[in-house]
């Protein structure tokens, strides 16, 4: 009777399926890391693009309702006096009030609208300017952030 041999180690293609099963687990997990990461840079543009919306925003706010020098539609923003002379503001590149660009402001475009409305119930619309702020980043997706400036 000849000794039974018994078998250690892999053979080579238990070796070879070993390696393909990890090496398909570990692109599975690349992937959903890679997602992740995008998803992140994502909502960090969209966290940018309201905040420049915001800024804008209270910036607006706090002019004016009406004009107090009588001179409608200053010429540069550094001199808009009330929240009407905003209406059609584009910056490209988000920007301070004196018109210096904002440290990683380059990459979005902020649109301004200003129009009397008629949307609080009991308030003329004379009396109630809708300001929307709108802010497109760079792959042309936009945030818009809205308020109303109400005449005293």
């Amino acid at each position: 009777m000849k000794p039974v041999r018994l078998q250690t180690g892999f053979a080579l293609l238990e070796a070879i399926i070993a390696i393909t099963i990890v090496a398909i687990a570990a692109v599975t997990i690349m992937a959903q890391i890679s997602q992740a990461n995008v998803q992140s840079g994502r909502s960090l543009v969209q966290t940018e693009a309201v905040f420049f919306a915001n800024a804008y925003l209270t910036e607006i706010a706090a002019r004016p309702f009406d004009d107090p020098d009588g001179v409608d539609g200053e010429a540069a923003r550094r001199f808009y006096d009330d929240v009407d002379d905003y209406n059609g503001l584009i910056n490209v590149g988000a920007r301070d009030g004196n018109g210096n660009l904002i440290p990683g402001g380059n990459r979005f475009t902020v649109r301004v609208t200003v129009a009397n409305s008629n949307a609080l119930a009991g308030v003329p619309a004379a009396d109630a300017l809708l300001v929307n702020v709108t802010v497109t980043d760079p792959v042309g997706a936009s945030m818009i952030v809205t308020g109303v400036r109400l005449r005293p």
